[in-house]
Protein backbone atom coordinates (compact mmCIF):
# COMPACT_ATOMS: atom_id res chain seq x y z
CA UNK A 1 0.00 0.00 0.00
CA UNK A 2 2.91 2.35 0.86
CA UNK A 3 4.31 1.71 -2.36
CA UNK A 4 1.56 2.29 -4.68
CA UNK A 5 0.97 5.75 -2.43
CA UNK A 6 4.56 6.55 -3.13
CA UNK A 7 3.88 5.87 -6.87
CA UNK A 8 0.89 8.07 -6.92
CA UNK A 9 2.52 10.51 -5.09
CA UNK A 10 5.27 10.99 -7.37
CA UNK A 11 2.81 10.87 -10.38
CA UNK A 12 0.88 13.90 -9.02
CA UNK A 13 4.48 15.75 -8.41
CA UNK A 14 5.44 14.49 -12.26
CA UNK A 15 1.96 15.72 -13.66
CA UNK A 16 2.08 19.25 -11.43
CA UNK A 17 5.56 19.91 -13.04
CA UNK A 18 4.05 19.24 -16.80
CA UNK A 19 1.36 21.17 -16.53
CA UNK A 20 3.38 23.58 -15.06
CA UNK A 21 6.11 23.50 -17.77
CA UNK A 22 2.92 23.82 -20.44
CA UNK A 23 1.52 26.95 -18.71
CA UNK A 24 5.04 28.34 -18.80
CA UNK A 25 5.48 27.35 -22.93
CA UNK A 26 2.28 28.75 -23.60
CA UNK A 27 2.89 32.06 -21.84
CA UNK A 28 6.54 32.58 -23.46
CA UNK A 29 4.88 31.67 -26.45
CA UNK A 30 2.13 34.49 -25.96
CA UNK A 31 4.53 37.32 -24.94
CA UNK A 32 6.60 36.40 -28.17
CA UNK A 33 3.41 36.89 -30.57
CA UNK A 34 3.02 40.33 -28.43
CA UNK A 35 6.74 41.09 -29.03
CA UNK A 36 6.26 40.26 -32.23
CA UNK A 37 2.82 42.67 -32.77
CA UNK A 38 5.20 45.41 -31.05
CA UNK A 39 7.54 44.81 -33.83
CA UNK A 40 5.14 45.05 -36.88
CA UNK A 41 3.17 48.16 -35.16
CA UNK A 42 7.07 50.01 -35.19
CA UNK A 43 7.78 49.31 -39.00
CA UNK A 44 5.32 51.17 -40.58
CA UNK A 45 3.37 54.49 -39.84
CA UNK A 46 0.56 54.16 -42.47
CA UNK A 47 -3.05 53.02 -40.88
CA UNK A 48 -3.58 50.33 -43.49
CA UNK A 49 -0.66 48.67 -42.52
CA UNK A 50 -0.68 48.72 -39.10
CA UNK A 51 -3.98 47.37 -38.93
CA UNK A 52 -3.27 44.35 -41.19
CA UNK A 53 -0.78 43.62 -38.96
CA UNK A 54 -2.19 44.09 -35.69
CA UNK A 55 -5.41 41.48 -37.25
CA UNK A 56 -2.65 38.91 -39.09
CA UNK A 57 -1.02 38.93 -36.04
CA UNK A 58 -4.23 38.24 -32.96
CA UNK A 59 -6.12 35.95 -34.52
CA UNK A 60 -3.44 33.18 -34.10
CA UNK A 61 -2.42 34.57 -30.77
CA UNK A 62 -6.16 33.63 -29.41
CA UNK A 63 -6.75 30.81 -31.92
CA UNK A 64 -9.43 33.10 -33.24
CA UNK A 65 -11.25 31.76 -37.51
CA UNK A 66 -11.51 35.98 -37.58
CA UNK A 67 -10.11 39.09 -36.62
CA UNK A 68 -11.66 42.98 -37.54
CA UNK A 69 -10.34 45.90 -37.11
CA UNK A 70 -12.28 49.02 -37.19
CA UNK A 71 -12.04 53.04 -36.41
CA UNK A 72 -14.20 55.37 -35.30
CA UNK A 73 -15.38 58.37 -37.75
CA UNK A 74 -16.68 61.00 -35.91
CA UNK A 75 -20.50 60.15 -36.30
CA UNK A 76 -19.67 56.70 -34.28
CA UNK A 77 -20.03 54.73 -37.30
CA UNK A 78 -17.10 52.17 -37.62
CA UNK A 79 -14.53 51.96 -40.72
CA UNK A 80 -13.17 49.01 -41.54
CA UNK A 81 -9.25 48.53 -41.65
CA UNK A 82 -8.28 45.34 -41.70
CA UNK A 83 -9.64 41.88 -41.35
CA UNK A 84 -8.37 38.75 -40.99
CA UNK A 85 -9.51 35.09 -41.77
CA UNK A 86 -11.59 33.04 -43.90
CA UNK A 87 -14.16 35.88 -44.12
CA UNK A 88 -11.56 39.05 -43.93
CA UNK A 89 -13.10 39.54 -48.20
CA UNK A 90 -16.34 39.88 -47.43
CA UNK A 91 -16.06 43.92 -46.60
CA UNK A 92 -13.90 45.93 -48.43
CA UNK A 93 -11.69 48.15 -46.83
CA UNK A 94 -13.23 51.11 -45.54
CA UNK A 95 -16.84 49.55 -45.37
CA UNK A 96 -18.94 51.57 -42.75
CA UNK A 97 -21.11 50.05 -40.02
CA UNK A 98 -23.11 51.92 -38.78
CA UNK A 99 -23.14 53.43 -35.04
CA UNK A 100 -24.29 51.06 -32.31
CA UNK A 101 -24.75 48.34 -34.31
CA UNK A 102 -22.90 44.84 -33.26
CA UNK A 103 -20.66 43.80 -30.79
CA UNK A 104 -18.08 46.48 -32.02
CA UNK A 105 -20.82 49.04 -31.82
CA UNK A 106 -21.34 48.23 -28.67
CA UNK A 107 -17.95 48.69 -27.21
CA UNK A 108 -18.09 51.76 -28.33
CA UNK A 109 -21.68 52.99 -26.56
CA UNK A 110 -20.20 50.68 -23.50
CA UNK A 111 -16.61 51.99 -23.39
CA UNK A 112 -15.54 48.65 -22.65
CA UNK A 113 -14.73 44.76 -24.07
CA UNK A 114 -17.63 42.81 -24.93
CA UNK A 115 -18.13 39.16 -25.24
CA UNK A 116 -20.16 37.12 -26.29
CA UNK A 117 -20.89 33.46 -26.96
CA UNK A 118 -23.50 34.03 -29.72
CA UNK A 119 -24.24 37.49 -31.18
CA UNK A 120 -26.88 36.46 -32.94
CA UNK A 121 -29.18 35.07 -29.75
CA UNK A 122 -27.72 38.01 -27.44
CA UNK A 123 -30.27 40.36 -26.40
CA UNK A 124 -27.62 43.14 -26.12
CA UNK A 125 -26.38 43.28 -29.61
CA UNK A 126 -28.13 45.48 -31.98
CA UNK A 127 -28.17 44.33 -35.42
CA UNK A 128 -29.33 45.34 -38.20
CA UNK A 129 -30.49 42.75 -41.59
CA UNK A 130 -26.97 43.13 -43.51
CA UNK A 131 -25.03 42.67 -40.03
CA UNK A 132 -27.18 39.80 -39.44
CA UNK A 133 -26.85 38.37 -43.00
CA UNK A 134 -22.99 38.24 -42.64
CA UNK A 135 -22.75 36.52 -39.42
CA UNK A 136 -25.24 33.87 -40.63
CA UNK A 137 -23.46 33.12 -44.03
CA UNK A 138 -19.77 33.36 -42.11
CA UNK A 139 -20.51 30.89 -39.29
CA UNK A 140 -18.82 33.25 -36.96
CA UNK A 141 -21.23 33.79 -33.69
CA UNK A 142 -18.82 34.18 -30.31
CA UNK A 143 -16.90 37.65 -30.93
CA UNK A 144 -14.81 39.17 -28.55
CA UNK A 145 -14.18 42.67 -28.98
CA UNK A 146 -11.80 45.45 -27.00
CA UNK A 147 -11.67 49.56 -27.68
CA UNK A 148 -8.72 50.55 -28.94
CA UNK A 149 -7.69 53.61 -27.13
CA UNK A 150 -6.01 56.83 -28.39
CA UNK A 151 -5.20 59.58 -25.74
CA UNK A 152 -7.66 58.21 -23.36
CA UNK A 153 -10.71 58.22 -26.28
CA UNK A 154 -11.86 55.41 -27.93
CA UNK A 155 -10.53 55.67 -31.08
CA UNK A 156 -11.63 52.12 -32.72
CA UNK A 157 -12.21 48.81 -31.95
CA UNK A 158 -10.18 45.07 -32.19
CA UNK A 159 -12.42 42.21 -32.44
CA UNK A 160 -11.70 38.39 -32.62
CA UNK A 161 -14.60 35.80 -33.83
CA UNK A 162 -14.88 32.04 -33.76
CA UNK A 163 -17.77 29.62 -33.74
CA UNK A 164 -20.83 29.58 -31.46
CA UNK A 165 -20.03 28.55 -27.76
CA UNK A 166 -16.00 29.47 -28.12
Amino acid sequence: LRLVEGIANQASIAIANAQGYARSERRRREAEEVALVARRLTESLEVSQIGARIVESVRPLVKAQYSVLRVCEADGALRLVAASGPEARRFESGHIQPSGVGVMGRVVAQGGPIATADVLSDPGIQTTAEYRAHMMHSGLRALVAVPVRTKGRISGVLAVGDEAGR
